[in-house]
């Protein structure tokens, strides 16, 4: 089970439902009696949805729909968001207590999973600097997931900015940008659904992350049919006067067969 660390912030889902209005199964209703005692609820603060894709209702419990003594339990770092998922014998168990930014819940090569943004200490990262995770239903739990073929990585950890390839920012001469804007565009919904953010250039290397259609990324370097680049960061810079390793944290090597150039 993924469980609380100091973290991140509110998650917006989708049917939510009136607790007190609503006959819940036994141990969501005991977390939601633990979250909510002495304490104002609002709407959305309990919300069904079947995130394990076994049709069946789960449950996803938002902190931050509680106040308590006229103030929200998340700091800084956010709010906890629980979620209570079905067993085969009918009964639930938490499968997800942690602090996130943000939430979605996706399919991806048929399999449910959980897209979350965090706070950068969730990735050994500044905190300043966004942290993203997909996890993945393995039939009992959401995990994330290894390449396939790339049982010495689970045993030998990454190199630094999790990268087994730099990604290199070539210099100019200060004023024009070194790097290109491009989106994510053409992945279709009845294949993988996700173009895979890799360690290095090419599908033998791990798997960082995943993007989907409409995500912005910022091209830095490109090896023939793999482009380096930064995503799910603001305010990024590419006018280095000299080459340099790139120092965004969140940054790898994807397919340019997905990327559509957008015009400065």
């Amino acid at each position: 089970m993924h469980k609380a660390t100091p973290m991140i912030a509110a998650v917006a889902l989708a049917c939510s439902i009136d607790a007190s209005a609503q006959s819940l199964p036994q141990p969501v209703q005991a977390a939601v009696d633990d979250a909510t005692k002495d304490c104002k609820v609002e709407k959305g603060f309990v919300t069904i949805k079947d995130v394990n894709g076994d049709k069946v209702p789960d449950y996803i419990l938002d902190t931050g729909r509680v106040v308590c003594g006229g103030a929200r339990s998340c700091g800084s770092a956010g709010c906890v968001t629980q979620i209570f998922a079905s067993e085969p014998d009918k009964s639930y168990k938490s499968v997800f207590n942690d602090y996130v930014q943000g939430m979605k819940f996706v399919q991806i090569a048929g399999r449910s999973a959980i897209r979350l943004t965090e706070h950068g200490s969730a990735c050994g990262r500044a905190g300043s600097d966004t942290c993203y995770l997909t996890l993945y239903w393995n039939g009992s739990d959401f995990k994330p997931e290894q390449a396939k073929g790339d049982q010495h990585a689970a045993a030998t950890p990454p190199p630094a900015g999790g990268l087994d390839v730099l990604i290199v920012e070539q210099g100019g001469d200060g004023q024009a940008a070194n790097c290109g804007s491009s989106v994510v565009a053409g992945l279709k919904a009845n294949g993988d659904g996700f173009l895979a953010v890799r360690s290095g250039p090419g599908g033998q290397y791990r798997q960082l992350d995943a993007l989907h259609n409409g995500d912005m990324v910022f091209v830095f370097d490109q090896r023939g049919k793999w482009a380096g680049i930064v995503y799910g960061t603001s305010n990024v810079k590419c006018s280095s006067t000299q080459n340099r390793p790139v120092p965004y944290a969140n940054k790898g090597w994807v397919s340019t067969n997905w990327l559509k150039p957008v015009a400065d």
